[in-house]
């Protein structure tokens, strides 16, 4: 499901839902480039080092989440500040698809990600499709069902014979392992839900569930006019007390979400991995693209005091958008924006025999 966020074709990368999912090297040097190439007349100020530890320690404080990775790789008496701010930086949600959590329990070597990296954030945002599917308990429960099968189906078969507070004990004790610096946590839905509607009970016993030290919030896609058009990521924290429900803290929430820095990939299974990675990482890129037309498009309809109606590509489609937000709800929901005429895709004189 496709969601429309405000900021459209604001990001390199995107995912499924049109929010940012960036490499760690591309959000690492894109801003970099850019502010270099503006600069008119960029200087050496090589006196940085002579001034006060508390006036370096200011500017430290300062500097954005890419300055201060930078930074990290230059003296020895700014690396230790830098690091400290780098790892707490408020600017950087480090993505984690739940599916390694989950049904590989978070077992060394089946992460893409490096390993000693991810020990050292603190501000991680774990993606679900929808979260209360993933710890609904089964009515059905049968213990000896997973022995007769293998790999991710015998995981699922366990699974399916726990209850939700023993699942989530185990996927915090794997989340803990692979990520103990981590202090800041967002649960993420990728399914877009329509309000008003009670939150799953599956919500609130995950996040009691959290180990001690880590502040737990989750964060849902809701629409509320039977529209995606007016669809907008909201982020709710678990009250006090124990009959606490959820409370919304922000709505339109968005945020620099990075996927972490990959690892050295060696062997046949590494080399599936990788593979796997760059999918997902050209999937995000085009995902980006196709935002970025959709803005252009529209833009030439009904920018600047416009209004040329916009009829669907799609031979077979009658539909004619005749306001700003129409052709992109349209089209991502039909994916007629992709289409091609019978025509153009097998030409006449194309002998496919």
């Amino acid at each position: 499901m496709f969601f429309h966020p405000p900021r459209l074709g604001a990001y390199s990368h995107v995912d499924s839902t049109g929010e940012p999912l960036i490499p760690f090297a591309n959000f690492m040097t894109e801003r970099a480039s850019r502010t270099a190439q503006t600069l008119e007349n960029p200087e050496t100020f090589d006196r940085f080092s002579a001034l006060p530890l508390e006036l370096r320690n200011a500017i430290c404080r300062s500097c954005d989440a890419r300055t201060c990775f930078q930074l990290m790789h230059t003296s020895l008496s700014l690396r230790a500040e830098a690091q400290m701010l780098f790892w707490t930086h408020p600017e950087i949600w480090y993505h984690v698809d739940q599916a390694w959590l989950v049904y590989d329990y978070g077992r060394p070597g089946s992460e893409p990600h490096c390993p000693e990296f991810a020990r050292q954030i603190h501000q991680v945002e774990v993606s679900f499709e929808q979260l209360d599917y993933v710890f609904h308990e089964s009515e059905s429960r049968n213990p000896g069902r997973a022995a007769t099968l293998i790999g991710r189906q015998r995981v699922t078969a366990e699974r399916e014979a726990f209850d939700t507070e023993t699942m989530a004990k185990l996927f915090w004790e794997a989340f803990q392992v692979n990520f103990p610096a981590a202090t800041q946590v967002v649960l993420s839905e990728t399914w877009a839900r329509k309000q008003p509607a009670p939150f799953p009970k599956e919500f609130v016993q995950v996040i009691r569930a959290c180990p001690p030290g880590v502040t737990v919030r989750l964060s849902l896609i809701e629409f509320f006019m039977g529209c995606h058009r007016d669809s907008t990521r909201t982020l709710y924290k678990l009250g006090s007390g124990k009959d606490a429900s959820l409370e919304l803290v922000q709505r339109d929430w968005f945020r620099n979400r990075v996927m972490l820095p990959t690892k050295k990939f060696s062997g046949p299974v590494g080399t599936f991995q990788r593979l796997s990675l760059r999918s997902v990482i050209n999937e995000c890129r085009y995902n980006a693209i196709r935002q970025a037309r959709f803005k252009a498009y529209e833009s030439f309809h009904f920018g600047g005091h416009k209004s040329i109606p916009i009829k669907c590509p799609e031979p077979k489609c009658d539909v004619v958008c005749t306001v700003e937000g129409e052709w992109v709800e349209h089209a991502i929901s039909t994916d007629h924006d992709e289409c091609h005429s019978e025509e153009e895709e097998y030409p006449e004189d194309l002998n496919l025999d």
